[in-house]
């Protein structure tokens, strides 16, 4: 289940935070005009409300690339997630070519290649090898509903570092809303949360831990505040 959307909204109300007329979509840039957000509402698409959510890298030729894409489908038939990703090709001698990966409930497809030339400005390279991953650090299947809260989270922060891909089978999330006891469910999920950060060791899973371990901790304000 998303979480958060009230949040979410209500962060885009935040200074710095601007609907651009045109393309009926709200925005934010860093400070340096190198990155970012974007919320767009599609309307209806069959029944269902179409959101999705991205952030941008500038790229060399003073053209922005989707560096990650939320997808979400909400409605009575229920939600919808899909991610897309963009990772670092290899680098070829004229042309490197990077992969665009989408991940759905259907899997994950290697689609649309993004091509470009020898990249000579040092800001554009360290705000690329920041954003993206490289292809073969993708990977194979990842926690939809996870991921999504996760950007969702860092979305309403501003927050426009790697989005967080958190494997498939990594933590189970237990929803405190569906439960007899809330808080004890809550107490669970920190428990999980609190052994996936013990157990963490390499760089990338120290940093999917502390995400999941903030996300769960934060849920407690939302319990309390409905009990």
């Amino acid at each position: 289940m998303i979480k958060g959307t009230e949040r979410l909204l209500e962060s885009m109300g935040q200074p710095g935070w601007r609907l651009n007329e045109v393309t009926n979509e709200v925005e934010l840039y860093n400070p340096d005009r190198t990155r970012r957000l974007i919320y767009h509402e599609w309307g209806d698409v069959a029944g269902r409300s179409f959101v999705t959510m991205d952030l941008y890298v500038f790229n060399q030729n003073r053209g922005w690339n989707d560096a990650f894409v939320l997808q979400y489908l909400g409605g009575d038939k229920g939600e919808e997630v899909s991610v897309i990703v963009m990772a670092q090709g290899k680098e070829g001698k004229a042309v490197t070519w990077d992969p665009h990966y989408t991940y759905s409930i259907y899997g994950r497809r290697r689609g649309d290649y993004t091509g470009h030339e020898r990249i000579s400005d040092r800001r554009i390279q360290e705000d690329r090898d920041e954003l993206l991953p490289k292809e073969e650090e993708m990977p194979a299947e990842i926690d939809l509903v996870m991921t999504a809260n996760l950007f969702i989270d860092q979305f309403s922060r501003g927050e426009m570092s790697r989005p967080v891909l958190v494997p498939v089978g990594l933590f189970e999330y237990l929803d405190p809303i569906d439960a007899a006891d809330p808080m004890l469910t809550y107490g669970r999920n920190m428990d999980q949360a609190t052994q996936l950060l013990a157990k963490a060791r390499t760089e990338d899973e120290v940093k999917v831990a502390k995400a999941i371990y903030k996300w769960v901790e934060n849920q407690r304000l939302v319990l309390e505040a409905g009990i």
